[in-house]
Protein backbone atom coordinates (compact mmCIF):
# COMPACT_ATOMS: atom_id res chain seq x y z
CA UNK A 1 0.00 0.00 0.00
CA UNK A 2 3.00 2.30 0.42
CA UNK A 3 5.23 3.40 -2.49
CA UNK A 4 8.43 2.38 -0.69
CA UNK A 5 11.81 4.05 -0.71
CA UNK A 6 13.19 4.39 -4.21
CA UNK A 7 15.92 6.70 -2.98
CA UNK A 8 19.00 5.04 -1.52
CA UNK A 9 19.69 6.32 1.99
CA UNK A 10 22.26 5.32 4.62
CA UNK A 11 21.12 2.35 6.65
CA UNK A 12 20.38 2.37 10.36
CA UNK A 13 23.02 -0.27 11.09
CA UNK A 14 25.91 0.18 8.67
CA UNK A 15 28.37 -1.49 11.02
CA UNK A 16 29.43 -5.04 10.22
CA UNK A 17 30.43 -7.27 13.11
CA UNK A 18 33.20 -9.71 12.21
CA UNK A 19 33.69 -12.96 14.11
CA UNK A 20 35.67 -16.06 13.30
CA UNK A 21 35.16 -19.76 13.54
CA UNK A 22 36.94 -22.61 15.25
CA UNK A 23 37.56 -25.64 13.06
CA UNK A 24 37.10 -29.10 14.46
CA UNK A 25 39.94 -31.59 14.59
CA UNK A 26 40.64 -33.20 11.23
CA UNK A 27 41.50 -36.87 10.97
CA UNK A 28 39.58 -37.86 14.08
CA UNK A 29 36.14 -38.69 12.71
CA UNK A 30 34.29 -38.96 9.39
CA UNK A 31 32.22 -35.91 10.32
CA UNK A 32 33.72 -32.81 11.88
CA UNK A 33 31.93 -30.09 13.81
CA UNK A 34 33.05 -26.46 13.42
CA UNK A 35 31.93 -23.51 15.54
CA UNK A 36 31.13 -20.00 14.34
CA UNK A 37 31.29 -17.25 16.95
CA UNK A 38 28.11 -15.22 17.43
CA UNK A 39 28.25 -11.39 17.22
CA UNK A 40 27.66 -10.97 20.94
CA UNK A 41 29.84 -7.86 21.12
CA UNK A 42 27.76 -5.68 18.81
CA UNK A 43 27.20 -1.88 18.84
CA UNK A 44 23.49 -2.23 19.64
CA UNK A 45 23.98 -4.52 22.66
CA UNK A 46 21.58 -7.02 21.14
CA UNK A 47 21.28 -10.52 22.52
CA UNK A 48 21.94 -13.09 19.78
CA UNK A 49 20.01 -16.32 20.36
CA UNK A 50 19.68 -17.97 16.92
CA UNK A 51 16.36 -19.64 16.14
CA UNK A 52 16.64 -20.51 12.43
CA UNK A 53 18.97 -20.40 9.42
CA UNK A 54 18.43 -20.35 5.66
CA UNK A 55 20.79 -19.85 2.71
CA UNK A 56 21.02 -17.78 -0.43
CA UNK A 57 22.42 -19.44 -3.54
CA UNK A 58 25.71 -17.55 -3.12
CA UNK A 59 26.33 -19.13 0.32
CA UNK A 60 25.26 -16.21 2.51
CA UNK A 61 23.06 -17.14 5.46
CA UNK A 62 19.97 -15.48 6.93
CA UNK A 63 19.92 -16.12 10.68
CA UNK A 64 16.93 -15.14 12.82
CA UNK A 65 17.04 -14.67 16.58
CA UNK A 66 14.23 -15.21 19.06
CA UNK A 67 14.95 -11.65 20.23
CA UNK A 68 13.45 -10.33 16.98
CA UNK A 69 16.45 -9.63 14.75
CA UNK A 70 17.56 -11.11 11.45
CA UNK A 71 21.23 -11.08 10.43
CA UNK A 72 22.85 -11.67 7.03
CA UNK A 73 26.00 -13.74 7.50
CA UNK A 74 28.78 -13.97 4.90
CA UNK A 75 32.30 -15.36 4.87
CA UNK A 76 31.28 -18.95 5.63
CA UNK A 77 34.26 -20.37 3.77
CA UNK A 78 36.58 -23.26 4.53
CA UNK A 79 38.62 -21.48 7.19
CA UNK A 80 35.87 -19.34 8.78
CA UNK A 81 38.63 -16.79 9.38
CA UNK A 82 36.40 -13.72 8.93
CA UNK A 83 32.64 -14.21 9.25
CA UNK A 84 30.68 -10.99 8.69
CA UNK A 85 27.36 -10.31 10.42
CA UNK A 86 25.14 -7.51 9.06
CA UNK A 87 21.94 -6.68 10.91
CA UNK A 88 19.12 -6.83 8.34
CA UNK A 89 16.04 -6.06 10.42
CA UNK A 90 14.55 -5.99 13.92
CA UNK A 91 11.12 -5.93 15.55
CA UNK A 92 10.05 -9.47 14.66
CA UNK A 93 7.90 -11.30 17.22
CA UNK A 94 9.74 -14.48 18.21
CA UNK A 95 10.67 -15.66 14.69
CA UNK A 96 11.37 -19.39 14.67
CA UNK A 97 11.66 -20.09 10.97
CA UNK A 98 13.25 -18.47 7.92
CA UNK A 99 13.17 -19.57 4.29
CA UNK A 100 14.45 -17.92 1.12
CA UNK A 101 12.38 -18.02 -2.06
CA UNK A 102 13.83 -16.54 -5.21
CA UNK A 103 16.28 -14.46 -3.23
CA UNK A 104 13.54 -13.04 -0.95
CA UNK A 105 13.46 -13.64 2.80
CA UNK A 106 10.30 -15.01 4.41
CA UNK A 107 9.94 -15.20 8.20
CA UNK A 108 7.35 -17.06 10.28
CA UNK A 109 6.78 -15.37 13.64
CA UNK A 110 3.89 -15.03 16.07
CA UNK A 111 2.18 -12.37 13.97
CA UNK A 112 2.16 -14.41 10.76
CA UNK A 113 4.18 -15.13 7.65
CA UNK A 114 6.15 -12.06 6.54
CA UNK A 115 8.17 -11.14 3.48
CA UNK A 116 11.06 -8.77 4.18
CA UNK A 117 11.81 -6.11 1.56
CA UNK A 118 14.97 -4.08 1.01
CA UNK A 119 13.53 -1.55 -1.43
CA UNK A 120 16.38 0.94 -1.47
CA UNK A 121 19.16 -1.63 -1.67
CA UNK A 122 21.03 -0.50 1.44
CA UNK A 123 21.38 -4.02 2.84
CA UNK A 124 18.59 -3.61 5.41
CA UNK A 125 14.89 -4.37 5.37
CA UNK A 126 12.74 -1.26 5.11
CA UNK A 127 9.35 -2.93 4.80
CA UNK A 128 7.75 -5.95 6.51
CA UNK A 129 4.98 -7.26 4.26
CA UNK A 130 2.34 -9.41 5.93
CA UNK A 131 2.42 -12.07 3.23
CA UNK A 132 -0.13 -14.23 5.05
CA UNK A 133 -1.71 -14.08 8.49
CA UNK A 134 -5.10 -15.62 7.73
CA UNK A 135 -4.83 -18.16 10.53
CA UNK A 136 -5.38 -18.14 14.27
CA UNK A 137 -2.66 -17.23 16.73
CA UNK A 138 -3.42 -17.58 20.43
CA UNK A 139 -1.68 -15.83 23.32
CA UNK A 140 -0.69 -19.16 24.86
CA UNK A 141 3.03 -19.31 25.58
CA UNK A 142 3.47 -22.60 23.69
CA UNK A 143 1.64 -21.56 20.54
CA UNK A 144 5.03 -21.18 18.90
CA UNK A 145 5.46 -20.49 15.17
CA UNK A 146 7.56 -23.64 15.15
CA UNK A 147 8.61 -24.27 11.59
CA UNK A 148 8.14 -23.59 7.90
CA UNK A 149 9.02 -25.46 4.71
CA UNK A 150 9.13 -24.17 1.15
CA UNK A 151 7.11 -26.27 -1.30
CA UNK A 152 8.57 -27.04 -4.76
CA UNK A 153 5.79 -24.92 -6.32
CA UNK A 154 6.73 -21.87 -4.22
CA UNK A 155 4.01 -22.24 -1.60
CA UNK A 156 4.68 -22.86 2.08
CA UNK A 157 3.93 -25.33 4.84
CA UNK A 158 3.71 -23.93 8.37
CA UNK A 159 3.42 -25.80 11.65
CA UNK A 160 2.35 -24.28 14.96
CA UNK A 161 2.85 -25.58 18.49
CA UNK A 162 -0.14 -27.61 19.64
CA UNK A 163 0.49 -27.80 23.37
CA UNK A 164 -2.00 -25.13 24.42
CA UNK A 165 -3.37 -25.09 27.94
CA UNK A 166 -5.67 -22.09 28.29
CA UNK A 167 -6.24 -20.74 24.77
CA UNK A 168 -7.03 -23.50 22.29
CA UNK A 169 -6.70 -22.48 18.66
CA UNK A 170 -8.22 -24.14 15.60
CA UNK A 171 -4.88 -23.87 13.76
CA UNK A 172 -2.44 -24.84 16.51
CA UNK A 173 -0.98 -28.33 16.31
CA UNK A 174 -1.70 -28.38 12.58
CA UNK A 175 0.33 -28.16 9.41
CA UNK A 176 -1.00 -25.31 7.29
CA UNK A 177 -0.59 -25.16 3.51
CA UNK A 178 -0.13 -21.62 2.20
CA UNK A 179 -0.60 -20.81 -1.49
CA UNK A 180 2.20 -19.25 -3.54
CA UNK A 181 0.52 -15.82 -3.38
CA UNK A 182 -0.31 -16.09 0.34
CA UNK A 183 -4.05 -15.73 -0.26
CA UNK A 184 -5.17 -19.26 0.63
CA UNK A 185 -4.69 -21.23 3.87
CA UNK A 186 -5.65 -24.90 4.19
CA UNK A 187 -5.14 -27.43 6.99
CA UNK A 188 -2.83 -30.12 5.60
CA UNK A 189 -2.55 -32.42 8.66
CA UNK A 190 -3.41 -32.37 12.35
CA UNK A 191 -2.56 -33.90 15.71
CA UNK A 192 0.94 -32.46 16.16
CA UNK A 193 2.08 -31.69 19.71
CA UNK A 194 5.32 -29.77 19.09
CA UNK A 195 6.09 -30.60 15.48
CA UNK A 196 8.91 -29.55 13.17
CA UNK A 197 9.08 -29.99 9.39
CA UNK A 198 11.40 -31.18 6.66
CA UNK A 199 10.67 -31.35 2.95
CA UNK A 200 12.21 -33.15 -0.02
CA UNK A 201 12.69 -30.26 -2.44
CA UNK A 202 12.55 -32.61 -5.45
CA UNK A 203 9.57 -34.83 -4.68
CA UNK A 204 7.71 -32.49 -2.35
CA UNK A 205 7.36 -35.25 0.26
CA UNK A 206 6.79 -33.69 3.68
CA UNK A 207 8.25 -35.09 6.90
CA UNK A 208 7.94 -34.15 10.54
CA UNK A 209 9.18 -35.01 14.00
CA UNK A 210 7.39 -34.43 17.29
CA UNK A 211 8.14 -34.50 21.02
CA UNK A 212 6.95 -37.03 23.57
CA UNK A 213 4.27 -36.19 26.16
CA UNK A 214 0.45 -35.78 26.10
CA UNK A 215 -0.60 -38.74 23.90
CA UNK A 216 2.79 -38.82 22.14
CA UNK A 217 4.60 -41.75 23.86
CA UNK A 218 8.05 -41.21 22.31
CA UNK A 219 9.70 -39.17 19.55
CA UNK A 220 8.08 -39.99 16.19
CA UNK A 221 9.58 -39.38 12.75
CA UNK A 222 6.70 -39.09 10.30
CA UNK A 223 6.02 -38.91 6.58
CA UNK A 224 2.97 -36.66 6.42
CA UNK A 225 0.01 -37.08 4.14
CA UNK A 226 -2.77 -34.64 3.39
CA UNK A 227 -5.60 -35.09 5.87
CA UNK A 228 -3.49 -37.25 8.20
CA UNK A 229 -3.91 -37.24 11.99
CA UNK A 230 -0.85 -37.89 14.19
CA UNK A 231 -2.17 -38.46 17.69
CA UNK A 232 -2.14 -35.25 19.74
CA UNK A 233 -5.79 -35.05 20.88
CA UNK A 234 -6.00 -31.31 21.47
CA UNK A 235 -5.27 -30.80 17.77
CA UNK A 236 -7.57 -33.56 16.48
CA UNK A 237 -9.84 -33.03 13.46
CA UNK A 238 -13.14 -31.49 14.60
CA UNK A 239 -16.26 -33.64 14.58
CA UNK A 240 -14.46 -36.99 14.47
CA UNK A 241 -14.85 -39.11 17.61
CA UNK A 242 -11.88 -41.46 17.16
CA UNK A 243 -9.79 -40.40 14.17
CA UNK A 244 -7.31 -42.92 12.83
CA UNK A 245 -3.72 -42.20 13.91
CA UNK A 246 -1.15 -42.48 11.15
CA UNK A 247 1.83 -44.74 11.81
CA UNK A 248 5.24 -42.99 11.90
CA UNK A 249 8.34 -44.13 10.08
CA UNK A 250 9.82 -44.88 13.49
CA UNK A 251 9.62 -44.12 17.20
CA UNK A 252 12.88 -42.86 18.69
CA UNK A 253 13.25 -43.94 22.34
CA UNK A 254 13.45 -41.21 24.96
CA UNK A 255 17.05 -42.10 25.74
CA UNK A 256 17.97 -41.83 22.04
CA UNK A 257 16.29 -38.50 21.21
CA UNK A 258 14.58 -36.78 24.09
CA UNK A 259 13.51 -33.65 22.25
CA UNK A 260 13.57 -33.71 18.44
CA UNK A 261 13.34 -30.25 16.90
CA UNK A 262 13.98 -30.46 13.16
CA UNK A 263 14.19 -32.75 10.13
CA UNK A 264 16.75 -32.07 7.39
CA UNK A 265 16.56 -33.99 4.10
CA UNK A 266 20.12 -34.29 2.80
CA UNK A 267 20.43 -34.58 -0.98
CA UNK A 268 23.96 -33.21 -1.43
CA UNK A 269 26.53 -35.94 -2.15
CA UNK A 270 29.26 -33.85 -0.50
CA UNK A 271 27.99 -35.00 2.91
CA UNK A 272 28.97 -38.58 2.13
CA UNK A 273 26.92 -41.24 3.89
CA UNK A 274 24.28 -38.73 4.95
CA UNK A 275 23.28 -38.07 1.34
CA UNK A 276 19.78 -39.26 0.51
CA UNK A 277 18.71 -39.60 4.13
CA UNK A 278 16.61 -37.93 6.79
CA UNK A 279 18.60 -36.26 9.56
CA UNK A 280 16.75 -35.72 12.82
CA UNK A 281 18.01 -32.89 15.04
CA UNK A 282 18.01 -33.58 18.79
CA UNK A 283 17.80 -30.59 21.10
CA UNK A 284 18.31 -32.05 24.58
CA UNK A 285 21.54 -33.98 23.88
CA UNK A 286 22.58 -31.78 21.00
CA UNK A 287 23.26 -34.11 18.11
CA UNK A 288 22.03 -35.67 14.89
CA UNK A 289 20.46 -39.01 13.98
CA UNK A 290 20.34 -40.53 10.53
CA UNK A 291 16.89 -42.08 10.09
CA UNK A 292 16.37 -44.94 7.62
CA UNK A 293 13.12 -45.67 5.79
CA UNK A 294 13.07 -49.08 7.50
CA UNK A 295 12.63 -47.38 10.88
CA UNK A 296 16.20 -47.69 12.14
CA UNK A 297 18.26 -44.70 13.27
CA UNK A 298 21.97 -44.16 13.88
CA UNK A 299 23.33 -41.37 16.04
CA UNK A 300 26.25 -39.35 14.62
CA UNK A 301 29.41 -38.47 16.44
CA UNK A 302 30.55 -35.99 17.53
CA UNK A 303 27.86 -34.13 19.46
CA UNK A 304 27.52 -30.35 19.72
CA UNK A 305 27.98 -28.32 22.90
CA UNK A 306 25.09 -25.87 22.34
CA UNK A 307 21.34 -26.61 22.06
CA UNK A 308 20.31 -27.36 18.48
CA UNK A 309 17.05 -26.04 17.02
CA UNK A 310 17.31 -25.79 13.23
CA UNK A 311 19.57 -26.96 10.43
CA UNK A 312 20.00 -26.14 6.73
CA UNK A 313 22.32 -27.17 3.89
CA UNK A 314 24.51 -24.44 2.40
CA UNK A 315 24.25 -24.90 -1.41
CA UNK A 316 27.72 -23.40 -1.90
CA UNK A 317 29.74 -25.90 0.15
CA UNK A 318 27.18 -28.68 0.76
CA UNK A 319 27.70 -28.63 4.53
CA UNK A 320 25.01 -28.77 7.21
CA UNK A 321 24.81 -25.62 9.36
CA UNK A 322 22.99 -25.66 12.69
CA UNK A 323 21.77 -22.97 15.07
CA UNK A 324 20.02 -22.95 18.42
CA UNK A 325 19.65 -21.57 21.90
CA UNK A 326 18.39 -22.75 25.28
CA UNK A 327 14.62 -22.47 25.32
CA UNK A 328 13.94 -25.21 27.90
CA UNK A 329 15.95 -27.89 29.72
CA UNK A 330 19.05 -29.16 27.95
CA UNK A 331 22.23 -31.10 28.59
CA UNK A 332 24.19 -28.60 26.47
CA UNK A 333 27.11 -26.79 28.06
CA UNK A 334 26.54 -23.46 26.29
CA UNK A 335 23.35 -21.35 25.99
CA UNK A 336 23.47 -20.63 22.23
CA UNK A 337 25.54 -21.25 19.14
CA UNK A 338 26.10 -21.55 15.40
CA UNK A 339 27.84 -24.65 14.09
CA UNK A 340 28.74 -26.58 10.96
CA UNK A 341 28.93 -30.29 10.17
CA UNK A 342 31.25 -31.26 7.33
CA UNK A 343 32.58 -34.49 5.89
CA UNK A 344 36.28 -35.23 6.54
CA UNK A 345 37.27 -37.39 3.59
CA UNK A 346 40.59 -38.34 5.15
CA UNK A 347 38.62 -40.64 7.49
CA UNK A 348 36.56 -43.61 6.29
CA UNK A 349 32.83 -43.24 6.77
CA UNK A 350 31.67 -46.43 8.46
CA UNK A 351 28.13 -45.24 9.06
CA UNK A 352 25.65 -47.86 7.77
CA UNK A 353 24.26 -47.08 4.35
CA UNK A 354 21.25 -49.30 4.91
CA UNK A 355 19.56 -51.21 7.72
CA UNK A 356 17.13 -54.13 7.43
CA UNK A 357 15.36 -55.21 10.59
CA UNK A 358 14.06 -58.79 10.60
CA UNK A 359 12.70 -61.33 13.04
CA UNK A 360 16.01 -63.14 13.24
CA UNK A 361 18.34 -60.19 13.33
CA UNK A 362 19.50 -56.93 11.83
CA UNK A 363 21.35 -56.62 8.51
CA UNK A 364 23.69 -53.64 8.11
CA UNK A 365 24.93 -52.50 4.72
CA UNK A 366 27.99 -50.27 4.45
CA UNK A 367 29.09 -48.08 1.56
CA UNK A 368 32.78 -48.67 2.22
CA UNK A 369 34.90 -51.68 3.09
CA UNK A 370 35.18 -52.03 6.86
CA UNK A 371 37.53 -53.87 9.17
CA UNK A 372 35.96 -57.24 10.12
CA UNK A 373 37.18 -56.62 13.69
CA UNK A 374 35.45 -53.41 14.74
CA UNK A 375 37.24 -51.40 17.38
CA UNK A 376 36.36 -48.18 19.21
Amino acid sequence: LLPGGAERRPGRWPDVVVTKGTLGQSGAAAYVRDRIALPLDNPWQRAVRPSSVAFFEDGRAAVSTVDGDLWIVSGLGKTLAAVSWRRFTCGLHEPYSVVIRGGEIFVFDRSGLKRLHDRDGDGEADFHEWFCHDFWQSVDTRDFPHDMALRPDGGFYLIKGGQQNDHLSRHSGRVLSISTDGDTVEIFSSGHRNGFLGIDSDSGDLFACDQQGHWIPATPVQRLRRGGYYGFKRAAPPGVAEPRIEDPITWLPHRAAQSAVDIVIVSDERLGGLAGSLVCVDYFRPGLLKVFSTGAAVRLDPAFDFPLLKGAINPLDGNLYLVGFQIWGTAAKEPAGFGRLRRDRTVADVMPGGVIVGRQGIVLRFNTRIDPVMRG
